[in-house]
């Protein structure tokens, strides 16, 4: 059951009372940020990202537990890129690769870093929030939809922890049943897999007839709030983690 990851965390840090049009921006722009640095630029980033979780009170334990899927994903990753297949003589070998190792490492610290860093953005920022900072930002945009990109935006992220609490059920069901020791892995998968698009399909349903029924429209307009002293202090945060990262991941890149 997702109790942290994917959720809201009520707190007073700076990421708290940062506006979320700043965060969402400050997202992204690390984010394309850590695309195009090294290893350096990756590992400052990281640390950053690590240091701001006993900022925000957030248990590291617990939220490591609940995302401990990606740590299979990040593994397999990282074998794939060691592994280099050399044919000799009409007869194939698999052999380590040192570049690919590090490779492998330098593309799961990019991904690790967004993972984390939009954890951070979708814990320190209500849902609603949210919405209003993806309207304000495609309100700009023409040919967009804002008002409905922004709605299924904030309904994705709602539906994220749902599913994970869904598949939590699933499981705890399927094992009161004795239904959990299948050894075959595919079939144990796809026994959750059409349980979980079943309900998933219902929540949508009410969800839907719910927002019919309350009188949902397309005419709402963003109302961002005035920004803050502790919005200035955000801005320049980022802009001076934005620039670490580069000169280390870049800078000293091309002098080694």
């Amino acid at each position: 059951m997702a109790e942290i990851a994917f959720r809201y965390v009520a707190g007073t840090s700076l990421l708290h009372r940062s506006d979320a049009r700043l965060k969402l921006f400050g997202l992204i722009s690390l984010t394309v940020c850590s695309m195009y640095v090294k290893s350096a630029g990756v590992s400052t980033l990281l640390v950053a990202i690590l240091v701001s979780f006993p900022l925000m009170r957030i248990p590291g334990i617990t939220l490591a537990r609940e995302l401990r899927a990606f740590a299979f994903l990040f593994a397999l990753i990282i074998l794939v890129k060691s592994c280099k297949f050399q044919v000799n003589n009409g007869a194939g070998r698999i052999l380590f690769s040192a570049p690919g190792f590090f490779d492998g490492l330098l593309y799961v610290g990019r991904m690790a870093f967004v993972v984390a860093a939009s954890l951070i953005f979708i814990s320190t920022t209500k849902l609603r929030a949210i919405r209003d900072a993806v309207m304000w930002a495609l309100h700009y945009v023409p040919f967009v939809p804002a008002v409905r990109t922004a709605t299924m935006f904030m309904l994705t992220l709602t539906f994220i922890p749902l599913l994970f609490d869904e598949a939590a059920n699933i499981r705890n069901a399927q094992r009161a049943r004795a239904l959990s020791s299948r050894r075959h892995p595919l079939k144990a998968i796809s026994g959750i897999s059409f349980a979980l698009i079943l309900r998933a399909f219902r929540r949508v349903d009410g969800v839907a007839a719910a927002m019919e029924s309350r009188g949902y429209s397309e005419s709402l307009r963003p109302h961002p709030r005035k920004l803050r002293r502790s919005d200035a202090y955000f801005a320049v945060a980022v802009l001076l983690l934005g620039s670490m990262a580069f000169f280390l991941g870049v800078a000293l890149h091309r002098r080694a």
